[in-house]
Order: structure tokens, then sequence, then C-alpha cells
């Protein structure tokens, strides 16, 4: 009996502190949860933004395209004023100088007939027409007399027809003039409507820009968020392990990020990172190439040896594969790197979204995914094909979780 009662009490005690370790791994994970899905949230919002951005320039272009054409028509027609002015003006002169020769002619007509009436030239030409020889000689100098008046004739009448003539040049000039004036007025209208559609939109353009930095600057922000902590260690670590676990998990996160600043830090950390590691082994290399005195120098390295990261905790579970999809629970890639940092999709009541864990047989990788079949005791894991999937079959592995969400 008090031997039944030891082994419950043992099984109680290792189910309440898993219990205590499952919900401190939660209490990580809601921390990174909420950070990716700020980042997933704010990405939304900046893609919304760009695309309506992007639907305004293409309004604002094809404005402008208009604006220009409406230009191109007013400068032509301000062209045809121009000349339809010049024209009138030059019929105006050519009208001036008309009425001036039928004055002159007429004057001159007026000033002949008076000439007759006082001279009694019509008796003179009466005589003229009696003292023809023959009725041939009588027509021909009543030909001659009638030329001489009808000429007079002629030459006003030719100019008046001139007049006449100018002056509905004139009239056709002035209506043309008119009609170029009413188009110029309808064109300015036209264009000083494009000109404020375009001030609305531009209006618009540079409030979305102002939404779209700040969802950029949010974006940004959390992201830094992701980054930090291995870029902490980077800088304050001298382990070799922790600033390699740091150093794979940068490169794992920055295919996700979005940030140019954030990405150059992630770049530039990872770049110190490597150089830590290998003055830190350069130094190691050196040291132990240093022998005690009356010892010799032997290599005790074994080939294939790990860093042998501490875990915080192991468990015995069953696996699965998967291939395929898109967008991990977390919104990342899944991804298969033998070398880096892989993907498998947990339950996250076991182990928490975000967790950095290591699978015998598989590698190191990130809980960074969820599944429908995924409850309890069982992860699967991600590769690049479906053969790859097939041999991995179904099988018991260990999985050793190395960091908690937010702590690498």
């Amino acid at each position: 009996m008090n031997r039944k009662s030891t082994v419950l009490s043992i099984l109680l005690a290792t189910t309440i502190c898993f219990t205590n370790i499952i919900g401190s791994f939660s209490a990580y994970a809601d921390d990174l949860d909420n950070e990716r899905q700020a980042i997933s949230e704010s990405k939304a919002q900046y893609d919304l933004l760009d695309e309506q951005i992007l639907s305004l320039n293409s309004e604002i272009a094809n404005i402008n395209i208009e604006i220009d054409q409406i230009n191109t028509k007013l400068k032509d027609n301000e062209t045809q004023i121009a000349n339809t002015e010049t024209e009138i003006e030059s019929t105006k002169a050519l009208l001036e100088q008309t009425e001036i020769e039928i004055a002159e002619k007429e004057a001159i007509l007026s000033k002949r007939l008076r000439n007759i009436q006082k001279s009694d030239l019509m008796s003179n030409m009466l005589a003229y027409l009696l003292a023809s020889e023959s009725l041939t000689d009588i027509f021909d100098r009543f030909d001659a007399v009638s030329k001489i008046v009808s000429l007079d004739k002629e030459l006003i009448s030719g100019v008046k027809e001139k007049k006449e003539t100018l002056t509905v040049t004139m009239d056709e000039l002035s209506s043309k003039e008119t009609s170029l004036q009413a188009l110029k007025k309808e064109t300015e209208n036209s264009l000083k409507e494009l000109e404020s559609k375009k001030s609305e939109q531009e209006t618009k353009m540079a409030k979305l820009n102002e939404e779209q930095a700040k969802a950029s600057e949010v974006i940004e922000t959390n992201e830094q968020k992701l980054i930090a902590h291995s870029v902490s260690i980077i800088e304050s670590s001298n382990t070799v392990s922790e600033l390699q676990d740091a150093i794979s998990t940068l490169t794992y996160l920055i295919p996700t990020l979005n940030s140019s600043t954030v990405i150059a830090t992630a770049n530039d950390s990872i770049y110190q990172g490597n150089l830590k590691v290998e003055e830190i082994n350069a130094k190691a290399e050196a040291e132990a190439a240093i022998p005690s005195r009356g010892e010799s120098i032997t290599d005790t390295s074994t080939p294939g040896e790990s860093s042998g990261s501490t875990a915080l905790s192991t468990l015995t579970m069953q696996s699965t594969a998967y291939t395929g999809g898109t967008l991990t629970a977390t919104g990342s890639k899944p991804v298969y790197n033998p070398g880096g940092i892989s993907t498998i999709a947990v339950d996250p009541n076991v182990i928490p979204l975000g967790s950095k864990v290591y699978v015998s047989g598989y590698g190191t990788a990130i809980a960074a995914d969820t599944g429908g079949a995924i409850k309890g005791n069982i992860i699967d894991v991600y590769f690049n094909s479906e053969a790859d999937c097939i041999a991995w079959g179904r099988r018991t592995v260990t999985v050793e979780i190395l960091a908690l969400p937010g702590e690498w």
C-alpha cells in the first residue's frame, strides 16, 4: 500500500512539474505569437495600402495624360485665335482700302457727270452721232460712247463686289473667332476640373503614403523584437554553441523579414557572430596547441561530435512528415534545411509555437506550424518532397526543447 502511494505521488509530482513547464512555455509563446500576429496584420494593411497607392498612381498618370492632351488642344486653339485675329485685321485693312477706292471712283464719276452737264457734252455727242457717214458708222460711234459710259460703272461695280466679298469674309472670321473663344473657355474649364481632380488624388496619395509609413514602422518595430534576443546573445555571449544557435536563428528569420533596416541589422549581427566564433575557436586551438610540461600533444577530437547544446526538456514523441503549403501558422514559409533550422508542426499545448527544438534523425527545427491531426504527443516534420515524406514514414523520435519562444 505504501509502495503504491509512493508511485502515485511520483506520478502526480511528475505531472504537476510537466504541467508547470508547459505553462511556462505557453507564457513565452504568447509574446512571440502577439509579435507575429502584429507583423501579419501590419503586413496585410501595408499590402492593401500598396494596392491603393498603385491604383491612385495609375489614375494620376491617366489624368496627367488628359492634362497634356488638353494643354496641346489649348495651345492649338490659341494659335488659331491668333491667326484668325491676324486675318481679321488684314481683312479690315482691305475693307477700308476698298471703301476708299469706291469713294474715289464715285467722286470721279460724279465729277464727270457734272462736267457733261456744264459743257453741253450731250449735244456734242448727238452731233457726233449725226455726223456719221453711214448706219454702220452710227452704230460704231454709239457703241464707243456706250463703252465710255459703262466703263466707269463697271469700275465702281467691281469695287463694290470686292467690298461685299470682304464684308462676308469679315463676318465669317468674326464668327470663327467667337467659336474659337468659346472653345478656349470650354477647354480651360476642362483643364481646371482635371487639375482639381489631380489635386484631390494627390491629397489621397499623401494620406495613403503616411498610413503605409506607419504600418511599415509597426512591422519594423515588431521585427526588431523578433531578432532582439538573438542579436543580444551575439553581442554578449562568448559561448560557441550559443553564438551558433543565435546565428542559425537569424539566418532562419531573415527570409521572413520585411524591413530592410531589420534585415541589415540581422545580417550585420550574423557577420559579427561568425567573427566571434572564429576568434573563440582560434583562441581555443592556440591554447590546445601549447602542451603542459612533460606532456605530448595528442588529438582528442571525435569525428562528427556535436556542440552538445543543453536541452530544457526532452520528450519521446511520434512523428509523421508533410510537404507543400505556402505559409505556416506563424506566417513564415516552411523549409527543410539540414544544415540549419527546419520547420515542424506541433500541438501548441505540448510544444509552444516558436520553440527551438532538436528532433532525432531530422535535425534542428522551429515549432512554426500546426495541423488538424497534430494533437498531443505527435509532431509533423517538413520535407521538400513527397518521396522524403514517404521515406520518413511514421516513427518514434526524441524531441529536445533547446529554447523557448523569445529566448533565441
